[in-house]
């Protein structure tokens, strides 16, 4: 497949027009302007489908603010008829459905933001299930450059985000790719690429931190936990290992409250650990007993990479000699409240062979261990050991996802460590 580019001339030597000539029958233009012509065009059976979902997704808010008016074969697309438009279309049209309720909604928030000396940025975001989780970074005149993902995984949001301002505009445009839908630091004209670099970082910062903020003040009782099948398996995998199919992990969430503690430092590197150092750890494990952590337990009585995962039953002293594993990031979920079924999924900063992870509730006199009943593996739906406040596990890898499903004895509306 190749393009070429035609000429419309009065002469081989592509003289220009000095007179106004049309290509289409029974159409004279009026005032200066320009044709696109598309030759060689591949129609589908579906082709105005496909054009009309294309102009909707890309100039959605020129089409709102009445600046543009678009007729393909018998259907006009305009202002007053672009909800009769995006309903009949939001099948094909998903984000500018999204968008579209952005605008509409009384529920969505405005902010304006000078972004540094440049000029003013507004965004408005809606909070709603079942939103994208994207915004849209438009010019001033409402035309998209692209879709600013990677904000936030567990609010339901979609945005528009409009450089208000002529000098935010054209600064921003001069980073535009030749297929405007990218900005590219390095191909700014007029700054150096890490000053380009610090501005975008700016305008995406603004962004991130509003709809956070906005996320934090916004109470969903009930959403569809979308993007859960990544970590967990179907109901189908869980019910076949497990006793009571009523302990299946729901697609349904709730709100619960995270209470996150200041990791303390980890211990690094797997040496032979010395009497001082054992009891500096021993002393560290009685005063913050494993919050929100894994701990690999060791066998001093065998070389220093070996681990004992056998619990005998004075666990509390072996236990005491547990290497903690902070975690670099973790998910919770409320999977199913009326069996209590908890989600689960963390990554843990280092490798080790067994482990357990505890989990504590916390009191008003302090941290309460959390009776663990069941837990289940987020891959294979397999049952995995538990004993009281811990789940024992066979491997830990770093940085390597690990998924499961628990039901305890807290109560959701509970803090968790």
């Amino acid at each position: 497949m190749t393009s070429g580019t035609g000429y419309f001339s009065t002469d081989k030597k592509n003289t220009p027009l000095r007179n106004c000539y049309s290509i289409i029958p029974n159409y004279e233009r009026t005032k200066t302007g320009t044709y696109i012509f598309i030759l060689g065009f591949h129609k589908s059976n579906d082709w105005q489908t496909e054009i009309i979902t294309s102009l909707l997704e890309e100039f959605l808010i020129a089409i709102y603010n009445n600046e543009l008016q678009i007729k393909v074969c018998d259907t006009v697309i305009k202002a007053d008829n672009l909800y009769e438009i995006i309903e009949a279309y939001k099948e094909n049209a998903k984000i500018a459905y999204n968008y579209y309720q952005v605008l509409t909604d009384d529920k969505a928030v405005v902010y304006e933001e000078n972004i540094e000396d440049l000029g003013k940025a507004e965004l408005r975001v809606l909070v709603k299930p079942e939103l994208h989780r994207k915004i849209m970074m438009c010019r001033k005149n409402g035309m998209k450059i692209f879709d600013k993902a990677n904000i936030s995984g567990t609010i339901p949001f979609a945005g528009i985000c409009i450089l208000k301002d002529d000098k935010i505009n054209e600064y921003f445009r001069e980073m535009e790719n030749p297929q405007h839908n990218a900005w590219e630091p390095e191909r700014h004209t007029s700054d150096t690429k890490t000053s380009a670099k610090r501005n975008m970082s700016a305008l995406y910062k603004f962004v991130k931190n509003k709809v956070i903020e906005l996320g934090k003040r916004t109470t969903i009782d009930k959403m569809d936990a979308e993007g859960m099948g990544e970590y967990f398996t179907d109901a189908e995998t869980i019910d076949e290992n497990a006793h009571d199919k009523s302990e299946i992990v729901s697609a349904d969430t709730n709100d619960i409250e995270i209470e996150v503690d200041t990791q303390l430092p980890e211990n690094i590197g797997y040496e032979q650990l010395k009497d001082n150092d054992k009891n500096e750890i021993q002393d560290e494990e009685r005063s913050s007993p494993g919050r929100g952590n894994i701990s690999t337990t060791r066998n001093p009585n065998t070389n220093p990479f070996s681990i004992d995962f056998n619990i005998p039953d004075n666990a509390d002293k072996e236990e005491q000699r547990a290497t903690r594993i902070d975690i670099m990031s973790v998910r919770l979920f409320l999977a199913d409240p009326p069996e209590n079924l908890y989600a689960l999924i963390f990554i843990p900063q280092k490798s080790s062979g067994k482990g357990y992870l505890q989990i504590s509730m916390s009191g008003e006199q302090g941290d309460i261990g959390a009776t663990i009943i069941i837990a289940y593996d987020g891959k294979e739906g397999k049952v995995i050991p538990c004993k009281n406040d811990k789940i024992f596990l066979d491997h830990i890898v770093c940085g390597k996802k690990i998924k499961f499903g628990l039901k305890s004895d807290i109560q959701k509306n509970a803090l968790w460590r």
